[in-house]
């Protein structure tokens, strides 16, 4: 359970057990199922980090990117202060190649999560598909010290977000 939702009341037997049920759905990639399982928890669990996550992956794998900007919305609204809940939002616009504002979205925040390796690295991508290749470099510096530079180095090379970076000839 995320910090933030602290202030939800934890999930009772029966929404643990929707919870999980819709999880195991997801594992199985039977999305509607996912979103037709969720729509069953009493609304006070509606706003729950883990249940807005579940539900903005099971639109996203239906290529329901309206409905990922929706969902990515309520994730900032309601869970601010987790790094998560920004890049969901920033990625719904990147499923429609708005690609500038992913990047304000992220911009808007970038203070307060700069240890994290994820957003750093998902502002990274947003800084080379905008050719803002010097916050490129700088990013992706950020989400190699947290987040590793083995790692970091493999999902770039295989990264398609950084083609604009990667073409630009480095001084």
């Amino acid at each position: 359970m995320k910090k933030d939702d602290q202030k939800y009341p934890p999930l009772t037997e029966k929404g643990l057990s929707c919870f999980i049920e819709a999880t195991g759905w997801m594992e199985l990639g039977a999305y509607s199922e996912v979103l037709d399982t969720l729509k069953t928890l009493p609304q006070e669990y509606q706003n729950h980090f883990d249940i807005l996550q579940l539900r903005w992956a099971a639109q996203h794998k239906l290529k329901n990117f309206s409905e990922c900007k929706k969902i990515g919305a309520a994730l900032v609204f309601h869970h601010k202060n987790l790094a998560e809940s920004w890049t969901y939002y920033a990625q719904s616009f990147y499923n429609f190649k708005e690609y500038h504002k992913a990047y304000e979205v992220l911009q808007s925040v970038e203070s307060q999560f700069k240890t994290n390796w994820l957003f750093a690295y998902d502002f990274a991508c947003y800084h080379s598909l905008t050719q803002d290749f010097a916050g490129t470099e700088y990013w992706l510096k950020i989400a190699r010290k947290y987040g590793g530079t083995k790692k970091i180095n493999q999902m770039y090379v295989q990264d398609p977000d950084f083609i604009p970076y990667r073409q630009y000839p480095q001084s």
